[in-house]
């Protein structure tokens, strides 16, 4: 049904990326990632489909692939901000090419849209320490600064309190 329906709207970037879908969840990744590049290609600034191939990318797992993943992820994130799953996937692929510096400063920014303070704090101090002068090494000190008890909101300095009780247990 989903073949005849592409066919009779090929220019359908959801149907595309629905197609995309199926294949990766059935466990056939390779044959995911073209309807999802096409769906890419049709709607560039939709932000859950370059998700979708990001990690149709990533498990498909060679090299070339992996870095392919980070550029999608990358398109992703700065579409779409706020999505922590997203700043995950993007962390992991980072991490898959040995790139930690940029894993870290991934996942501090998932921690931060999940308030989870001291992984922020951990995470992007450990990225400023590794990574070169540059944004991304700005972004990490910017992340940093944000979780510090200080600039915190009485809400926010009670639901970390709460996190580091839980960590000591």
């Amino acid at each position: 049904i989903l073949e005849s329906l592409v066919k009779e709207q090929p220019n359908s970037p959801w149907l595309r990326e629905l197609q995309g879908q199926i294949l990766f969840e059935a466990g056939r990744v390779r044959e995911a990632i073209p309807p999802l590049r096409e769906a890419v290609r049709l709607a560039p600034g939709q932000a859950l489909i370059r998700l979708a191939l990001g990690r149709a990318l990533m498990e498909a797992g060679e090299p070339a692939q992996l870095r392919a993943a980070v550029e999608e992820l990358e398109s992703c994130v700065r579409i779409e901000r706020d999505n922590a799953f997203a700043w995950r996937q993007l962390g992991i692929a980072h991490g898959r090419l040995g790139q930690m510096p940029q894993a870290d400063l991934a996942l501090a920014e998932e921690a931060m849209l999940l308030g989870d303070y001291p992984t922020v704090r951990f995470l992007a101090r450990r990225a400023e320490e590794a990574l070169p002068p540059g944004p991304l090494r700005l972004r990490a000190q910017d992340l940093r600064y944000a979780v510090q008890r200080d600039n915190l909101t009485r809400e926010q300095r009670e639901q970390d309190d709460a996190i580091r009780r839980r960590s000591r247990h």
